[in-house]
């Protein structure tokens, strides 16, 4: 059953990197054959799964893909392969990234029973994890600003319009 399972979800991921292909979308093209490559993982099925890891980095080299291979090796328990796509990761310009990368470094090291390290890696995972954080409450809070001030000018306007009724009521009456 979970044979069918993984082919069923293949299949899946196949279609959908259909539809990005008529898109023209290079991230979500990389992002399904990454999936489809996950389902031969599971399956144990390494070389499989590493050919679709290939055809996803080259479909859309970033960050993010070199954190896919990173997870491909710790899950294939080569932690020194790992590690370097890690370590590369790192110099990534996202937060999310580098927090990826980081929490992941931590669990390798972990692995290797060398737990300052991996204290150290959580620690810098925290860091942009909460800078993450933050940059999300700032941009919601300027999205309230701007709600604010845009209900703030609507309803100027409300009581704007209100005024010019009554002062034509008012002009209407006078010439009656």
């Amino acid at each position: 059953n979970a044979e069918i399972d993984e082919r069923t979800l293949r299949e899946y991921y196949l279609k959908a990197f259909d539809l990005a292909q008529s898109y023209g979308d290079d991230y979500q093209k990389a992002t399904t054959l990454h999936g489809v490559s996950l389902t031969y993982l599971y399956k144990k099925d390494t070389l499989s799964a590493m050919n679709y890891l290939q055809k996803a980095i080259e479909r859309h080299p970033s960050a993010i893909t070199k954190f896919w291979k990173a997870k491909y090796f710790y899950l294939t328990h080569q932690l020194d392969s790992a590690e370097l796509y890690l370590k590369k990761g790192i110099l990534s310009k996202t937060f999310s990234s580098k927090a990826s990368c980081f929490n992941l470094l931590s669990e390798i090291e972990k692995k290797r029973f060398n737990h300052t390290q991996a204290y150290a890696y959580i620690d810098s995972f925290n860091a942009y994890r909460d800078s993450i954080n933050d940059l999300k409450q700032h941009e919601n809070i300027q999205q309230l600003n701007v709600r604010h001030a845009l209900e703030l000018k609507k309803k100027e306007n409300e009581q704007e319009e209100e005024r010019l009724y009554w002062i034509t009521g008012l002009v209407i009456l006078c010439i009656i």
